[in-house]
């Protein structure tokens, strides 16, 4: 693969990454997101690399806080749910906590990718 390819394939792993932190909820492409990104960076730079460090030091791990903050918020949704009736079923729509680590995650990632796109861009220059 050459370098234009290479960089190709790292934007388009990039823009997955805007476009998963972009959904209202976590979906299960982020499963196969990660691990094309984990598989492409290891085929290009190595699995022992700096890029791969880098990458790694993105926390995607889920902690307790998160999962009680989505408890209680599926527990006030389902109190939500019952209490309204048939005719109307407004309910607003909520950002969990655990939505907006990940996305925020996402966002690093995205950097952290655009970061290597821009050092292969540097060294094709040279």
């Amino acid at each position: 693969m050459d370098d234009n390819e290479v960089i190709e394939q790292l934007n388009k792993l990039k823009e997955w990454a805007y476009q998963l932190a972009s959904d209202h909820s976590l979906s299960e492409d982020f499963g196969l997101w990660y691990k094309q990104v984990v598989d492409a960076i290891q085929n290009i730079f190595g699995a022992d690399s700096e890029e791969m460090k880098k990458f790694n030091q993105i926390n995607f791990r889920i902690d307790s806080n998160i999962i009680q903050d989505i408890k209680h918020k599926a527990e006030t949704l389902t109190h939500q749910l019952e209490a309204v009736s048939q005719k109307d079923t407004k309910i607003q729509h909520f950002d969990s906590s655990s939505g907006h680590y990940y996305r925020e995650r996402l966002y690093d990632a995205a950097e952290t990718i655009m970061a290597m796109i821009i050092e292969l861009r540097s060294h094709n220059k040279e």
